[in-house]
């Protein structure tokens, strides 16, 4: 599950590029295609608060979803790859900070913003998912196993009780998050039968070196980021039930990136440890990180 980019080989939508794509991200490398002019690649961006943007800019509420507690900025790695890639056309950014992979309440559990089924199924109502899209791309699944209160744990609590913490998120990732993935592949299917699927993965947030900024001792540290990697290996494992789907890892990207390193990608603000956007990936994060390996994706589908 270390590959940096992962699907059913030869059944994703447009076979002849993303096999290309495929065999390079797997070498280490990709050539970018030949191309006699640059088609505009439609993006529709559902899923998380990773997707929304939280840790970069200034939050405010959606201006596609009607909820004033679905919070996105205009920071996040949809507005820098459409920098990068100017031929990119950002449709629809659907995400919502607190959505889940399946239908379940938000955290904090007295708010219920659309999750990610409610994200497709509005941006198909409104014709913005649909036959016209190249590319979705989606990050799901940390709500699910509520990465906050497993931080909560491993910062407050012993190592054995941030252990068992994480243990259990495990467990929810398996029996939950892999389900309601698989679910969501088909639904996105069903209104754009073209599309390619990109589901990201989740960054190491914390430093395992000892460094005094961050919140978590280099034990907690590696437990946490251990379970990062469990619920990345399940996610890359749901994309083999979709011939749509592919799975693209961040991990390598932020590595020695993480909360309490010399250049830290994770947004943290020491003199509020229960800010909402902590954890998050900041600016440089969303731009280096993760718009840096959709790059080649999207270079693919302009093939």
């Amino acid at each position: 599950m270390n590959a940096n980019f992962q699907g059913r080989t030869g059944l994703a939508k447009r076979v002849g590029a993303l096999t290309v794509l495929v065999a390079g991200l797997v070498a280490g490398s990709v050539a970018a295609p030949a191309v006699a002019h640059e088609e505009s690649v439609d993006l529709v961006v559902l899923g998380d608060s990773y997707s929304a943007g939280l840790g970069a800019g200034t939050p405010a509420p959606s201006t596609f979803i009607d909820d004033p507690r679905c919070l996105v900025t205009s920071s996040g790695y949809a507005e820098a790859l459409g920098e990068r890639q100017h031929s990119v056309e950002l449709t629809a950014n659907a995400a919502c900070s607190g959505a889940w992979a399946g239908s379940g309440p938000s955290e904090p559990v007295n708010e219920d913003v659309p999750d990610v089924p409610q994200q497709i199924h509005l941006a198909t109502k409104d014709g913005l998912l649909g036959s016209e899209t190249d590319l979705v791309t989606l990050t799901a699944g940390g709500n699910d196993v509520q990465f906050s209160r497993i931080i909560g744990a491993c910062i407050t609590q012993d190592l054995q009780t941030c252990k068992a913490t994480v243990k259990h998120a495990e467990y929810v990732a398996r029996m939950q998050v892999a389900p309601a993935l698989i679910k969501d592949y088909q639904q996105i299917n069903a209104a754009a039968s073209d599309a390619t699927i990109v589901v990201l993965g989740y960054p190491h947030l914390f430093s395992t070196e000892g460094a005094t900024a961050s919140p978590l001792s280099p034990e907690a540290a590696t437990v946490f980021n251990d379970g990062v990697d469990t619920l990345n290996s399940i996610i890359a494992g749901s994309v083999e039930y979709s011939e749509s789907a592919i799975y693209v890892d961040v991990t390598k990207r932020f590595r020695n990136h993480g909360i309490g390193s010399s250049e830290p990608w994770i947004k943290f603000d020491s003199t509020d440890p229960r800010a909402y956007d902590n954890y998050h990936p900041n600016e440089k994060g969303y731009e280096k990180g993760y718009a840096k390996v959709l790059k080649p994706v999207v270079r693919s589908l302009q093939d």
